[in-house]
């Protein structure tokens, strides 16, 4: 499994604050109920070996085979929850279009052609 971007490293064990340094979150529509997934952060486990509460709200992961109830393909933590604010134990996902994930890396790549000036 891989994290769209690249999963940050947990630090001292504790999920990091959600941030908003990702790209601008595409939703071209709410999704229903039905299309949400609610996982047990133990039971996705990362590349690098983190389970997925290393991922923040609006953060993407990729899966190239069934895991916890999702289909592969591409998903957006859209909630955590639980008992625990600090370590809620439940992530609530979404599936991601294929537009959406074209748009994400269109998006992606004329940022990092703006930064570099076009050279990679």
């Amino acid at each position: 499994m891989t994290a769209v971007p690249a999963a940050p490293d947990a630090t001292g064990g504790s999920r990091p604050a959600n941030r908003t340094d990702h790209l601008e979150l595409l939703m071209p529509t709410s999704p229903t109920p039905a299309d949400l997934v609610t996982v047990h952060y133990a039971d996705v486990e990362l590349d690098n070996g983190e389970n997925i509460r290393a991922l923040s709200v609006g953060e993407y992961l990729e899966l190239a085979e069934p895991t916890a109830g999702m289909a592969p393909g591409t998903w957006q933590v859209v909630a955590w929850h639980g008992d625990d604010p600090v370590f809620p134990d439940e992530a609530v996902m979404r599936p991601v279009s294929t537009a959406e994930v074209l748009e994400l890396r269109r998006a992606a790549s004329e940022k990092l052609a703006a930064i570099t000036g076009g050279n990679r």
